[in-house]
């Protein structure tokens, strides 16, 4: 991807500053921010009458691998401004440029929360626990969004050539020909994983990244971070999620969710978590497929 030409930054400079006051000014060149495949994250400093306000420019471009689907900018800062008061860790909206006549490309401004990626954790289970306890917390609040639209179409699916048990998938596409069973319905974060977290002196400190918001079946946000779970880390870590997160909303969760999330795994996930990871951990790609197996293997079994 080419960088982003001075004159495009600068507009985008000039965008933040005015969403922070009319006086502000920023004090440094906008920052690209490490991860990120749907969006380009830039941090800014500006200052206001001597005061630093550090914030968040999040601009989708042409020619990213992944697209925003609706709600795209106008449904993230709808979103945002419902959530600030709301008690949940979420950026503060600042402004919106949906057309990007302003900033460039269609951009979101938002406050810059304490914190940073965690995914080597010192202690892994308490981790998982609290990963799964805020998505209960999440898909508690009282909050307006688009409704859900699937992002796959499972009815079109076919065993892949990459899988390691075919037969394990036929089930999967059996079970999917069927509707889902009666679940859960609520606010969906829509993208809720480990990447979406920051964390601060041991707690969660942000949940970030509302571009997929949606209101529909809850458990589409458990089945999406098992599978990142299990690609990063293992079945075990997935498993557990699953097991803090029903222990703590009082529910079983669908495993006909977890088996629709599962189905849209390619091997080629690897590539977009590796732009995610950014360097901070190791990522074993050679049993990246069968984890998923086995994860699927299980869901079946609950189903």
């Amino acid at each position: 991807m080419d960088r982003p030409e001075a004159q495009d930054l600068d507009d985008l400079a000039a965008f933040a500053a005015s969403c922070v006051g009319d006086r502000a000014v920023v004090v440094a060149a906008p920052r690209r921010l490490r991860g990120g495949v749907a969006s380009e994250v830039y941090g800014l400093t500006c200052v206001l009458d001597g005061r630093a306000h550090r914030v968040v420019a999040r601009r989708y471009v042409d020619d990213l691998p992944f697209r925003p689907g609706p709600p795209t900018v106008e449904g993230e800062a709808a979103v945002l401004a419902q959530l600030a008061e709301r008690d949940v860790p979420a950026p503060r909206l600042l402004g919106a440029d949906p057309t990007g006549d302003v900033a460039g490309l269609p951009t979101l401004v938002m406050t810059r929360l304490p914190g940073r990626l965690v995914l080597r954790p010192d202690d892994a289970s308490a981790w998982t626990v609290r990963l799964a306890e805020t998505l209960v917390g999440v898909h508690g609040l009282d909050v307006a969004a688009h409704p859900y639209e699937p992002w796959l179409d499972v009815s079109a699916l076919e065993v892949p050539a990459f899988a390691g048990r075919p037969d394990l998938w036929r089930v999967a596409l059996e079970l999917l020909s069927t509707p889902p069973p009666p679940e859960a319905v609520g606010f969906v974060h829509g993208d809720y994983q480990q990447f979406n977290v920051l964390w601060h002196r041991g707690a969660i400190s942000g949940v970030l990244d509302w571009t997929g918001s949606w209101h529909g079946p809850l458990d589409v946000d458990v089945a999406h971070a098992r599978l990142n779970l299990a690609c990063l880390y293992g079945v075990e870590r997935a498993e557990q999620f699953r097991r803090a997160y029903e222990a703590k909303a009082g529910r079983a969760t669908s495993p006909w969710r977890d088996v629709a999330e599962l189905v849209g795994y390619v091997p080629r996930f690897a590539h977009t978590l590796r732009r995610q990871i950014a360097r901070r951990m190791d990522l074993d790609t050679t049993g990246m497929t069968e984890r998923v197996e086995r994860l699927l293997a299980l869901a079946l079994d609950r189903a």
